[in-house]
């Protein structure tokens, strides 16, 4: 066998892989573009030159008065948080056009459910979708009649199973959810 391969290696006839030599490799620390020294950051590269968000300013709630956080019957392992309404209602208003989704009797990834949603669905817009534990996801549409065809044009099926849809609730709590009836 390693003499046939010697044979091959000397052949002439055979391929050229490369006939010309390879650019230099740009150092580390960013991509050569061209034949110019503009460098990319792997950050630029992400973003399209786009500036990252700066991070929001860190506040102390409690110290703010807005939460509380005290001890069920003095038991430290089990705390009770409490706060001011107009921050609950802060909170909830990015997920208050959510809708939260279960397939039932089966458990799927994150990537295929959302593939398949896509196609299931075939919305107008765009969705976003999380999944937040226990075979639940969370949908966001971009458009709200996108969000209202999901809920009248259901029952849904993926895999031959039933796909639960229902409007998010404040207290949704995927570990305590329980899929009563399917919208």
């Amino acid at each position: 066998f390693c003499s046939a391969m010697d044979n091959s290696l000397n052949n002439t006839t055979g391929f050229v892989f490369n006939a010309t030599p390879p650019p230099p490799k740009p150092p580390d620390g960013g991509v050569q573009i061209g034949t110019s020294n503009k460098k990319i950051s792997f950050r630029d590269v992400l973003t399209e030159g786009q500036q990252m968000n700066q991070t929001k300013e860190r506040v102390d709630l409690i110290a703010k008065g807005l939460m509380k956080v005290t001890l069920e019957e003095g038991n430290r392992l089990l705390p009770v948080v409490t706060m001011d309404e107009k921050l609950f209602q802060d909170l909830c208003n990015p997920w208050k056009e959510a809708l939260v989704v279960k397939l039932l009797g089966k458990n799927v990834g994150y990537n295929m459910m959302k593939d398949r949603l896509k196609n299931l669905w075939r919305l107008t817009g765009g969705f976003e979708i999380m999944d937040v534990d226990n075979g639940f996801y969370m949908v966001k549409c971009e458009l709200l009649a996108d969000r209202e065809k999901i809920v009248a044009d259901g029952p849904w099926m993926l895999f031959d199973h039933y796909l639960a849809v229902a409007r998010w609730t404040p207290d949704f709590a995927s570990p305590h959810a329980k899929v009563e009836k399917t919208l």
